[in-house]
């Protein structure tokens, strides 16, 4: 991220420990909630193949990013096709981990190790000192070219072992 942050003449430094705290219940939360909850009631109450259910709930996810900060969030921002894009394939793999290892723990760690450099660290533009808004966060780190091929190779990695894997056939039909 601070490559990233240092094309875009902006410094990353650390926050309190306030919002590093907040972050960990935040996106328990959201993995509760978002991740797990809805992911298991699309499977297992409503009979949704798990792979179609990870793909799906994962356009939902990006989808509702781009709503959020358009419309509903004070700190608005259009969030762009190549960051929608990322988020999508990162939407794939954390619903795919919860979805093939029963819990939340590696989605957790990764949305948590995303979201404590972007949203629970400081970032300013060099020239002005001015903070970054939430929304060219978005836009600048999984809107990168780096983050698109990262975020790309995980989602393919993820789509292999779901077909390769030969216990997670029958979650695929």
């Amino acid at each position: 991220m601070r490559y990233i942050a240092g094309k875009h003449d902006v410094i990353i430094n650390p926050s309190t420990w306030h919002n590093y705290y907040h972050d960990v219940f935040y996106i328990l939360n959201e993995e509760i909630v978002i991740g797990a909850m809805l992911l298991f009631g699309l499977v297992h109450k409503k009979k949704i193949r798990p792979l179609v259910a990870s793909v799906g709930l994962a356009v939902f996810f990006a989808l509702i990013h781009f709503v959020f900060y358009k419309w509903i969030f004070l700190d608005r921002g259009i969030i762009g096709i190549v960051t929608l894009t990322t988020l999508f394939m990162v939407g794939f793999v954390r619903n795919s981990l919860i979805l093939m290892t029963g819990h939340i723990g590696y989605s957790w760690a990764l949305h948590y190790g995303w979201m404590i450099v972007m949203m629970g660290s400081i970032h300013t533009y060099m020239d002005t000192e001015l903070w970054v808004t939430e929304s060219e966060k978005f836009n600048m780190y999984l809107g990168s070219f780096e983050m698109l091929i990262i975020s790309a190779t995980m989602a393919v990695l993820t789509g292999i072992y779901w077909f390769k894997r030969p216990g997670l056939r029958p979650l695929i039909r």
